[in-house]
């Protein structure tokens, strides 16, 4: 699950989804201030912007060809008697002994590995490659190493008797036009690879236009001008991103002071300037996107809200993760989101493309 927001340590980098303010209030954020009196908006119609051009390489084609194949590989059983090779899934039972003696936790039953994998001691696995599913009291010597985390086995020799239950391996499908009708309604591979191209111009085509929209912010932010700030709002930020810190701090069991140290900021003071400019930096985005809502009339419906707030727990977020991370309840995240959006399309459909 992915951090949403501009919050906790990305405290003064350019906004990605926009955080809510507003306070957790029932109203839309900042709908009890009269935003005239604090933000300046610019002329953010008819701002200019870079065009952009989608170039699409066999490469990259190929790539995506390699990445359904890769999504279509199944493990298939293998017959007794098939020798294993690196990459096999191999269920075994083994008994390790140094001197003849078992020793703790070098005995299993039913233990699925994949060969080359490095879950088991160096010469471990490699000692089963050429061996056979099916095989029994397979010897596979092995050295411990001498940083080992049991002590009383560092660097001492060893011999580990095996028995290959049974294995699988990977089975990656041949690309030919069987495997083409098998990914959609395609005759063939050439039909297929013409959709691929489709679908990576339309990937490239999304981030291009997202880079026009964030230059495009880029320019409003910068032009705009804060007359003053609503201090409830820059405090409730200061003070959100202070308890992720401490947050933080707690999670990893660490002192708030190895935290601000470890992402740049040194000492409290450092901190506190910082968590002050990134604050209203966030503050006068959402006052931008409030702005421009008010004056071009911009809303969103219901079902909107519902598909954006269903999109963030289909990943994961609940309405206390959200408020933990940005710092207001999932309601205004969304709707905050959604005006930030559509100010977006709004400044780039009236933008001239150079």
């Amino acid at each position: 699950m992915k951090r949403i927001g501009i919050i906790g340590i990305c405290l003064i980098t350019a906004i990605g989804m926009l955080s809510l303010a507003g306070c957790g209030s029932s109203e839309m954020p900042y709908s009890q201030y009269d935003l005239d009196e604090y933000i300046k908006v610019c002329d953010y119609k008819g701002l200019n912007v870079d065009d952009y051009s989608i170039t699409i390489s066999q490469k990259e084609v190929e790539e995506e060809i390699d990445a359904s194949l890769e999504a279509a590989t199944e493990n298939k059983e293998l017959k007794k008697g098939t020798k294993i090779k690196n990459g096999d899934t191999v269920n075994i039972d083994y008994v390790g002994r140094i001197d003849g003696e078992e020793f703790d936790g070098g005995s299993a039953d039913g233990q699925d590995l994949v060969i080359g994998s490095g879950q088991f001691i160096d010469g471990f696995e490699s000692g089963l490659i050429g061996k056979t599913v099916g095989e029994k009291n397979i010897k596979v010597p092995v050295t411990f190493p001498k940083d080992y985390q049991a002590e009383n086995l560092q660097g001492k020799d060893a011999v580990f008797t095996v028995t290959i239950n049974s294995a699988t391996r990977p089975e990656k499908p041949a690309y030919d036009d069987a495997f083409a009708k098998s990914q959609g309604d395609y005759k063939n591979t050439k039909q297929f690879e013409k959709a691929l191209k489709k679908k990576i111009y339309k990937e490239k085509e999304a981030a291009a236009i997202e880079d026009q929209k964030m230059a495009l912010w880029d320019q409003v932010i910068t032009d705009s001008k804060a007359k003053k700030y609503p201090q409830e709002e820059v405090d409730h930020y200061m003070e959100s991103n202070s308890e992720q810190i401490d947050a933080m701090a707690e999670q990893y069991g660490v002192s708030r002071e190895q935290i601000l140290t470890q992402y740049g900021y040194g000492d409290e003071e450092t901190f506190k300037k910082s968590n002050e400019e990134s604050s209203k930096l966030r503050v006068k985005q959402e006052m931008i996107v409030m702005k421009i809502a008010e004056d071009e009339g911009l809303s969103f419906t219901d079902e909107e809200k519902q598909e954006a707030i269903q999109m963030l727990e289909a990943q994961g977020y609940t309405d206390k993760t959200v408020q933990e991370q940005a710092g207001r309840s999932m309601d205004e995240y969304v709707s905050i989101q959604l005006l930030y959006e559509k100010a977006l399309d709004l400044i780039l459909e009236n933008a001239h493309i150079n």
